[in-house]
């Protein structure tokens, strides 16, 4: 019996999920491209697609811990000790400033 076989079908099976993964994101990407072209071209606004309501709270901010000196909107946080995480480093290499993820609620 090969002890590695295993490892194979695990691999394989790894594979097979991330081609799936791929497969509908690469869907979803060319779904939000066709949206998008549809808004353009018929000039929708947010209020033509949403409710009031849902629009209200996908504008509010979530409620962060004022404890917390650093965060963004996807819920990464920061406490400004030590290394800075993966999450900020990327964003500031993208272009943004480290003032921009500056938790307006934090109190020292």
């Amino acid at each position: 019996m090969n002890v590695n076989m295993p490892k194979v079908k695990a691999v394989t099976a790894m594979k097979e999920r991330l081609q799936e993964a791929l497969s509908s994101l690469a869907e979803q990407e060319e779904v939000i491209d066709l949206v998008k072209d549809v808004i353009e071209k018929y000039g929708l606004e947010p209020g033509d697609l949403f409710s009031e309501e849902a629009l209200g709270s996908a504008m509010e901010p979530e409620p962060v811990d004022p404890g917390i000196p650093y965060c963004d909107r996807a819920g990464n946080t920061w406490s400004g000790k030590g290394r800075r995480p993966t999450w900020l480093n990327e964003a500031i290499l993208a272009g943004a400033a480290l003032e921009d993820f500056r938790n307006p609620a934090f109190s020292a």
